[in-house]
């Protein structure tokens, strides 16, 4: 066996200190993956099994934990990903709170928003409601705050440079690319064998396509590393999305979170989930309106 190979007592170590520290439970067909991610941890650190990584960790070094939780959490997301509950806050949510813009912010947070295209759509979305719905100049979002946060401090950092792949556009309008973003050709250096001049006269460099985001839309948000276990050092919010989330939390962790984040919606205030997570469990005064959609009574 490779010493490198991960056994099922230190899969289970691992699961417990993952647990602890964010509360999101590691499922065992999650296994492999762990491996696969941690195996490049365990080189830089010059470690040559998972035991040793193990017992760093137990040394409960915040750097350590915090590289950890980077390199198990899983972030899959893109621009107006469920466009159907963007098209619910762009008719509905939003001319709902309409009446307050004329004397407090909007506050919208997206509770885990991964490398930012959650509150980027966000804050895309509402600079269009505004433009058609208030009077106002094209290069300015009034009285709209929003707040982006993630466990994983790398996507963070991600976030805040707001430049992304075609991946992420996707589910994206031209109309909206054209309008909010600069594409940029970038070549992609590659380290390589030596080519004799023949080949390398026919070599075409390959290029990747970034699309860097309008830096109106860019400044409109703030982001922060926030761990959903603890109570978020924040004024509170009209609208919190958390998607795709719930699903990876065990019932206490769940409720810990569903409590921390109620805590924080202004009454009549609204949280959208993910399509198919709910609030079955819990006996929070959400009342349901749509799809992943709730409004705090």
């Amino acid at each position: 066996m490779s010493m490198l190979d991960l056994t099922e007592k230190e899969f289970e170590k691992i699961v417990e200190i993952m647990y602890k520290a964010t509360g999101v439970f590691l499922r065992s067909t999650k296994k492999n993956l762990i491996i696969n991610r941690l195996r490049t941890r365990l080189a830089d650190l010059k470690l040559n099994s998972f035991s040793a990584y193990i017992a760093l960790l137990e040394k409960n070094s915040t750097d350590e934990i915090n590289i950890f939780i980077n390199q198990i959490t899983t972030n899959e997301t893109y621009f107006f990903r469920h466009a159907l509950q963007f098209n619910f806050l762009h008719d509905v949510i939003l001319p709902d709170l309409k009446e307050k813009y004329t004397h407090q912010s909007i506050r919208i947070w997206s509770a885990a928003c991964s490398s930012g295209e959650e509150p980027y759509s966000i804050a895309i979305l509402c600079k269009e409601f505004l433009k058609n719905n208030i009077n106002i100049s094209n290069d300015y979002i009034p009285n709209i705050e929003i707040i982006g946060s993630d466990i994983n401090s790398e996507v963070i950092v991600e976030a805040m440079e707001a430049h992304y792949g075609e991946k992420s556009l996707r589910e994206t309008p031209e109309s909206i690319i054209a309008k909010y973003f600069i594409e940029k050709k970038i070549p992609i250096h590659k380290s390589s064998k030596p080519q004799n001049t023949a080949s390398s006269i026919n070599s075409i460099n390959p290029i990747s396509i970034r699309y860097y985001l309008n830096s109106e839309i860019k400044k409109s948000v703030k982001f922060i590393a926030h761990n959903l276990l603890n109570e978020f050092a924040q004024k509170s919010f009209d609208v919190i999305f958390l998607r795709n989330v719930l699903i990876y939390f065990d019932s206490y962790s769940k409720k810990r979170v569903l409590s921390n984040l109620y805590a924080k919606i202004n009454n009549g205030g609204y949280l959208i989930l993910g399509l198919s997570e709910g609030l079955n469990d819990t006996d929070l005064k959400f009342k349901f309106i749509h799809s992943g959609i709730y409004k705090k009574e």
